[in-house]
């Protein structure tokens, strides 16, 4: 009877050793893999601690750029309607010009018919 009592706590002890032994193991790749996580995220924190001012810089060059962007569009209005305005008075100018170069043409026209008139009846 006590060898069978020795042989079974022999047989227990030999499984916790086995158990030991694998949580031992475990133990260590979680390590492993605790170390890895602790790396990455240092790595992530450096290479992300400037991003908050990166975006704000980012932000406010984007609402300048937007302001500018809408300095431009009253411009572009601006030269539209005065490049409208210059092509009225070119209308303008060129109905003008043209009103007083057929007045001149009656009026030139006009002279000489009544000196052709004249010279008929002469």
């Amino acid at each position: 009877m006590v060898t069978s009592v020795i042989a079974i706590n022999l047989l227990i002890a030999l499984l916790c050793l086995c158990a030991a032994r694998k949580v031992w193991r475990l133990s260590k790749i979680w390590a492993t893999a605790a170390n890895a996580l602790v790396i990455a995220e240092q790595n992530t924190h450096r290479v992300l601690s400037g991003a908050p001012e990166a975006i704000a810089r980012g932000q406010t060059g984007t609402q300048e750029l937007r302001q500018q962007y809408r300095q431009l569009e009253l411009q572009v209005q601006k030269a539209q309607q005065l490049l409208a305005l210059t092509g009225l008075s070119q209308v303008a100018w060129q109905w003008y010009t043209r009103r007083q170069i057929g007045r001149s043409a009656n009026i030139q026209s006009a002279q000489p018919r009544s000196h052709r008139k004249s010279r008929k009846s002469r």
